[in-house]
């Protein structure tokens, strides 16, 4: 019996994924499969090569550099960052080049936006496939694959489920970073940023709602992280704490139906 885990977008909001691995992995136990979109695809990444215990030192690194030479300005028409400095890191921390190579089975979902359609990456060049994957469109520029313009998953499929059930997740755990990310009460003086940013969490909302009716995951886990915004990478180690304790909710049940 598989179990599989199924890591959403979300920004900066995605330290909450570290937290939630950290305390399954405490509590013994290890999933088989692994799918991730945006930045859910970065962490999943991570995990898969067996890295585990250097995603906080990740989060510390980006809690203390200065967050727009991270994110690679560029005079690209078609976003405002490259994202080199991101797949730089990917490359210094995961020695593996191929997702196939990785010790546990892992796929990166983004969008091609030729189609459009959903495009599930499970081999090939793996921080190619993080960088699409957390390629926010208007953003991030997009990357290009032969006849493909791959951008951030999170626009068809913010949390992917159906890729970790294809992967062969028996049981699947879903971690959902915007299901308590909306407060539409604060738009009354929001800015501009303010209203595009609640827009795009609001139809991926809708979105997660209607896959994971197509695809039911077994648990969701709904971390509450909407005090951060997409780009609030100071606030790292709060998130994993709120990961950390909205999973242990759930251990008594996973442990209960896998036997451990």
């Amino acid at each position: 019996m598989k179990l599989g885990i199924a890591l959403g977008g979300g920004g900066a909001k995605g330290y909450a994924h570290i937290g939630v691995l950290k305390t399954f992995n405490k509590h013994g136990i290890e999933f088989d499969v692994i799918s991730g979109t945006s930045v859910g695809a970065f962490v999943g990444a991570v995990y898969a090569s067996g890295s585990l215990d250097k995603l906080e030192e990740i989060a510390t690194r980006f809690s203390i550099i200065d967050i727009p030479l991270l994110l690679s300005p560029t005079l690209s028409k078609q976003g405002f960052f490259s994202g080199k400095k991101i797949e730089k890191i990917l490359n210094e921390i995961i020695p593996e080049s191929k997702i196939q190579d990785l010790p546990k089975p892992f796929s990166a979902v983004c969008v091609d936006l030729n189609k459009p359609r959903i495009v599930t990456l499970s081999k090939g060049n793996l921080v190619n496939a993080v960088r699409a994957s957390i390629a926010i469109p208007g953003l991030f520029t997009p990357i290009k694959s032969g006849k493909q313009l791959l951008v951030d998953g999170g626009v068809l499929e913010p949390v992917p489920v159906e890729a970790a059930r294809k992967m062969g997740a028996d049981i699947l755990v879903a971690v959902d970073l915007l299901s308590k990310s909306q407060n539409f009460k604060d738009l009354q003086d929001g800015t501009l940023v303010d209203i595009i940013q609640k827009t795009s969490i609001a139809t991926q909302q809708g979105l997660t709602k209607f896959r994971m009716e197509l695809h039911p995951p077994d648990f969701v886990i709904e971390p509450d992280v909407s005090d951060l915004g997409i780009l609030d990478f100071k606030k790292g180690k709060k998130a994993i704490r709120v990961g950390e304790a909205e999973t242990k909710k759930i251990i008594p049940k996973i442990k209960k139906l896998i036997g451990n």
